[in-house]
Formats: structure tokens, sequence, C-alpha cells
């Protein structure tokens, strides 16, 4: 039983760390991308957790309860920063369409000097 309670904290741990890699990645504005893959991994391991629970529910190792409480703190606060960096990027996105639309409408009006954009569509 000792065996499958280490391997639990073993497993916790591991998913700490990723939690831990996701806030980094955040916060250096890494690629979509990126984060999917840890998102991905987290979710793999939360697999391999829960199969290793029933094993191990009959103990109480305070070590593994302190790391769960742990991460789920963590759980939280990337949570928040991600929810933070999405606006930031609606923001964005939004900023960008109005500025594209401004430059469309100047366009229109004829206002422009005599290099004009190309537009690719036409």
């Amino acid at each position: 039983m000792a065996d499958e309670s280490g391997e639990l904290c073993t497993l916790l741990g591991r998913w700490l760390e990723l939690v831990e890699n996701q806030r980094e990645a955040i916060h250096q504005r890494a690629p979509v991308e990126t984060l999917w893959e840890l998102i991905g991994a987290k979710e793999k391991l939360k697999e391999e957790i829960a199969r290793a629970l029933p094993s191990a529910s009959g103990e109480e190792d305070s070590g593994c309860i302190s790391l769960l409480g742990r991460i789920l703190e963590e759980e939280e606060q990337v949570q928040k920063l991600l929810a933070v960096w999405l606006g930031d990027v609606r923001g964005k996105i939004v900023r960008l369409c109005q500025g594209r639309e401004a430059v469309k409408g100047y366009l229109k009006r004829g206002n422009a000097p005599e290099a004009r954009f190309v537009d690719r569509k036409r």
C-alpha cells in the first residue's frame, strides 16, 4: 500500500509541475499550441491519477492530501491568469478588427493618397 501511495504522490507531483509550466507559459505569452500540449498532458495525467486512486483510497496520506490542496490552489490561480490573458487577446483582436474597418472605410471614401493598398480580393 505504501508503494501505491508513493506512486500517487509522484503523479500529483508531476501534475503540480505541469500546472507550474502552464503558469510560466502564460506569463511568457507562449504560443497557444504550447498551452494545448500542457493541458493535454494534464488531462492524461488526471486519468493516471484516477486509476491510482482506487488502490490508494483506503490510506490517509497527509502528504498527498496537502499536495493535492496545493495543486488545486495553483490550478485556480492559473485559470485566473489564463482568463486575463484571453481577455487581453480578445481586446487586441477587437482593436485590430476596428482598425481594419477604419482602413476599409478610408479607402472606400476615396480620401486615400495616390498610393493605395492593393486589395487582393478584386
